[in-house]
């Protein structure tokens, strides 16, 4: 039945069962109002016309009540992304207030990153994590950001594979050109770098602050800023100076067990020496003592007369 509008009444007046059933009958006008037209907890009521309403019943969790496509009655629905400024890739959040608003979204490489319960969440960098700096993040394998545990120091962040966390862990010679007896620097920027092996013998000499170290033969000005060195291994086959010995002396070496040294005459250090004196001439053995005589020399000396040695 359609509405039909309210008259006013006098005193006295009689309601007849037509007005009756008009207004409050089975048919009448009652039957258009809200709570008439409600069956279930939830419901909209909205107007379809003048004087005339419709139900809506409840949507589903998390629809919004919007206008249907013909723009004639309302409905429920999900938000299309291209409902709020046009685009997509948005970011909603409810304000203190409860209403859905739509969030800024930040720069490239920002993370969303919540500001308690007082205020809206915003993207920015991620320092929250373990309440300190110096960190490293990865994904796991299920794409979520997670925390590297810090290596000890000198460590290097060594990656695992695609099936694996990557870690810090020591540098191994095989980390590095597949091969052992490797040589590792740091460079100008602080990245470790191999250093080319050099040639056997040689040594590994620094070239201060700004270059790097290399591979040569020892100077002989590289050991206490001289010339005129000499140098042995010792027990532990560590290169040593020799201290020079004085004007004269010999280099004597003491065998396997023991440093060579510089001694007097080219004998025993304890003073013990003998000359050998030799001489060139041909005298025969009975002028032999008169000739010796004449040397002035001491110590011992020998001679050879046609094919004999003597001796004195």
């Amino acid at each position: 039945m359609t509405w039909t509008g309210g008259t006013t009444k006098a005193t006295g007046d009689v309601i007849t069962a037509a007005i009756w059933n008009s207004y409050m009958g089975a048919s009448g006008s009652i039957d258009d109002t809200a709570p008439a037209k409600v069956t279930t907890a939830g419901d909209v009521v909205y107007a379809t016309g003048a004087n005339a309403l419709s139900r809506l019943g409840i949507g589903s969790a998390g629809q919004v009540l919007k206008t249907n496509a013909g723009a004639s009655a309302p409905e429920w629905g999900a938000i299309p992304a291209t409902d709020l400024s046009a685009g997509n890739h948005k970011v909603f959040y409810s304000n203190g207030s409860g209403a859905v608003q739509e969030l800024t979204l930040g720069a490239d490489g920002t993370a969303l990153v919540g500001n308690g319960a007082t205020s809206a969440p915003t993207f920015g960098g991620i320092t929250d994590i373990s309440g300190g700096n110096d960190k490293v993040l990865y994904t796991n394998n299920t794409g979520v950001v997670t925390e590297l545990a810090l290596g000890a120091a000198g460590t290097v962040l060594a990656g695992n594979g695609t099936t694996s966390a990557p870690a810090f862990e020591n540098v191994t010679a095989t980390d590095i050109n597949g091969g052992n007896w490797k040589v590792f620097y740091t460079d100008g920027s602080g990245d470790v770098n191999e250093l080319a092996a050099g040639a056997a013998g040689t040594f590994i000499a620094g070239n201060g602050t700004s270059a790097a170290p290399a591979f040569e033969n020892v100077a002989a000005t590289d050991i206490n800023g001289g010339n005129w060195k000499v140098l042995y291994t010792s027990a532990t086959g560590d290169v040593t100076e020799l201290g020079l010995g004085a004007a004269g002396t010999v280099l004597t070496s003491q065998g396997a067990a023991l440093a060579p040294h510089f001694v007097s005459g080219g004998g025993d250090p304890a003073g013990e020496s003998e000359v050998i004196t030799v001489q060139s001439f041909k005298p025969t053995p009975d002028t032999m003592p008169a000739r010796i005589a004449g040397i002035g020399g001491y110590g011992r000396g020998v001679w050879k007369y046609d094919t004999s040695w003597y001796n004195y």
